[in-house]
């Protein structure tokens, strides 16, 4: 293994780091906005569900697109 294979390995590493990080917040953010909306705004769950995929799944594309696979 060269020097430039090492590089290319440790910035998969990194980007796979980083994929993970933004999934855990995403799954943490997803779970506090759903119990959030539901118990306070006394929301149906599965419209709280919806509401909360799409705003999650914005996050995330922006999230991949602007840090980690930059």
């Amino acid at each position: 293994m060269d020097f430039q294979d090492r590089n290319v390995r440790k910035k998969k590493i990194f980007e796979f780091l980083k994929f993970i990080g933004i999934n855990l917040i995403t799954l943490i953010f997803t779970i506090v906005i759903i119990n959030y909306l539901v118990k306070d705004f006394n929301m149906n769950v599965y419209v709280s569900k919806i509401i909360v995929t799409i705003m999650a799944q914005v996050t995330n594309f922006l999230a991949y697109k602007l840090w980690i696979f930059n």
